[in-house]
């Protein structure tokens, strides 16, 4: 569930107090003042937040109402998403704040909630109405599969369709930057799948945790790879999902699991419903990252860190030094690719489920192919990360560690198989 709260800024207060005491309850919430990033624009990504939360909190006054600006377009884009569902589905909940009367006709068949002058009441009756009405969003989240979208409900993971095709996998020799493991270049063919838009968040694993109390591998070693100012890079104790040496919030990747971590991760969500998740084969991942194009990144030739975070300090081909983060930036901070997902290159590194083996592709079948053998050594990461030079980040690149290591620059991203 993921409900998106529109107010006039006039009424700021009020929004942040439903807002809060919404969270607090353990519900989803999105609002412009609390979850756009400096440097988003924000039309597009207010845009994207209304098309895909579950549900629509129009918090209504005199003030919004004798506005012409973007909260009247909020509204209009909602109505639009609403007039796409059955009737019997609740997205849209018009709440008043004041004694106002809208003159939008399709309000009128609509039941209001206030909460004036007893705030109290008023609230009560929206988180009864979110909880009662969890189940028609079920309507909606079908309607979005036929556009190709689709919300995970238990931890609102966004994923994508990946149009089933043929492309040719591997490093062409015209690259800046390849290495034998990523060859013969061959013809592949994949049938379509779900992807995540984004690698798994903080906030989602965190949600996965709260329910499970599953112990991760950096927790049960003690330790994990990343930074110290007295010992570099090393192990590091104490280190885990919940403890990094750089700061994040749950719009941030997780970072610091094993394989093993994330196998659990989409084994647990498999059971839990009856949709059926793993992580993609290298096959479905690079043909997924190269979205129709064969050039090093799916941006071009080269890339910069206006599109991607990596370490800026290097260059790849004609590109130019840019910016060193050194940690992780929020999900869906940089463009996405034509396919509509997001940090296919760089943030983090991303668990396949493959085995690594630098003689892979000569065993490839030509039909979705992966190479697995049970206790393998080294498992397969795609996708660069925040510390990793450009040429790193390239499509084609494949990188490998032990299945219970954990770094402080390895995430995941999932695939749903239905």
């Amino acid at each position: 569930m993921k409900v998106f709260i529109s107010y006039a800024r006039e009424d700021y207060p009020i929004a942040k107090q439903v807002y809060d005491d919404l969270t607090n309850k353990g519900i989803s919430c999105w609002m412009d003042k609390e979850d756009l990033l400096i440097g988003q624009n924000w039309e597009a990504e207010i845009s994207r937040a209304i098309e895909n939360c579950s549900h629509f909190l129009s918090l209504i006054s005199n003030n919004a109402l004798s506005r012409r600006g973007f909260v009247h377009k909020e509204v209009k884009m909602a109505l639009n998403e609403l007039d796409k569902m059955p009737n019997s589905t609740v997205f849209f909940l018009p709440v008043r704040l004041d004694n106002c009367t809208p003159q939008d006709e399709r309000l009128k068949y609509l039941h209001w909630g206030d909460l004036f002058p007893d705030y109290s009441h008023g609230l009560d009756l929206i988180l009864r109405t979110l909880k009662t009405s969890q189940k028609t969003t079920n309507s909606k989240n079908s309607i979005k599969q036929k556009s190709g979208e689709w919300i995970e409900p238990l931890t609102g993971m966004e994923f994508v369709w990946v149009k089933g095709g043929t492309f040719m996998m591997g490093s062409h020799k015209d690259e800046k930057e390849r290495y034998s493991n990523e060859g013969p270049v061959h013809e592949v063919c994949i049938d379509g799948f779900w992807m995540a838009r984004y690698p798994v968040t903080l906030g989602q694993f965190k949600k996965i945790i709260n329910a499970t109390n599953y112990q991760t591998d950096a927790e049960k070693h003690g330790w994990a790879y990343g930074w110290d100012k007295k010992t570099g890079w090393d192990k590091q104790k104490g280190h885990c999902w919940k403890n990094t040496h750089f700061q994040q919030d749950d719009r941030h990747p997780v970072i610091n699991i094993s394989w093993n971590d994330a196998i659990a991760l989409t084994k647990w969500l498999s059971e839990k419903g009856k949709d059926q998740f793993r992580l993609p084969s290298e096959a479905e991942w690079e043909f997924a990252c190269r979205a129709g194009t064969q050039t090093p990144f799916y941006f071009g030739e080269t890339i910069s860190t206006d599109q991607a975070n990596y370490n800026g300090n290097y260059v790849y081909g004609n590109g130019k030094k840019g910016i060193y983060r050194k940690q992780t930036t929020p999900v869906g901070t940089f463009p996405a690719n034509a396919f509509g997902l997001y940090d296919m290159h760089g943030n983090v590194w991303e668990w396949c489920a493959d085995a690594f083996a630098a003689n892979a592709y000569s065993k490839h079948g030509r039909n979705n192919p992966i190479y697995d053998e049970a206790g393998a050594s080294f498992r397969v990461l795609r996708g660069g990360s925040w510390n990793d030079y450009p040429g790193v980040l390239r499509s084609a690149n494949r990188y490998w560690i032990e299945p219970s290591y954990c770094y402080s620059y390895v995430g995941a991203r999932l695939l749903r198989t239905n």
